[in-house]
């Protein structure tokens, strides 16, 4: 055993609650009804990011819950201004219409794909019709 791993100092018992599994299904459940399913994630990990760096912890598991879900109100509510400020993506513009295949060298196509037999001859002359 290395000489770092020997002073690491064990996680406290509110580290551990930090770490359940269903405290953070129930953290991402709140997220995801309130930001797009993208952004869940981060979110989540930055509600747990700053419930670690905090020094005043609840002890109890249900206080600590509803610490983490205020947390997680504001850590939200973030994420809506930042998304507000941050300009939307240019997207390039595009045409309103495509320009329009010249009926001449459509039909010429056609003639070259269609095959020599009298039922290419009959969908050619509905072609011309339409």
């Amino acid at each position: 055993m290395s000489a770092s791993m020997a002073t690491q100092p064990e996680p406290s018992r509110d580290q551990n609650l930090l770490a359940e599994p269903a405290l953070r299904r129930t953290l991402e459940d709140f997220v995801r009804r309130r930001v797009p399913a993208p952004d869940v994630d981060d979110v989540v990990q930055t509600v747990l990011c700053d419930a670690l760096a905090s020094a005043a912890r609840p002890a109890d598991s249900e206080e600590l819950k509803k610490w983490l879900l205020g947390i997680a109100r504001h850590k939200v509510a973030d994420h809506h201004r930042r998304a507000q400020r941050e300009p939307a993506a240019e997207l390039p513009e595009l045409e309103a219409n495509p320009p329009p295949i010249e009926e001449r060298s459509l039909a010429r196509w056609a003639e070259e794909q269609a095959a020599p037999t009298s039922e290419a001859q009959k969908t050619l002359a509905w072609m011309a019709r339409e």
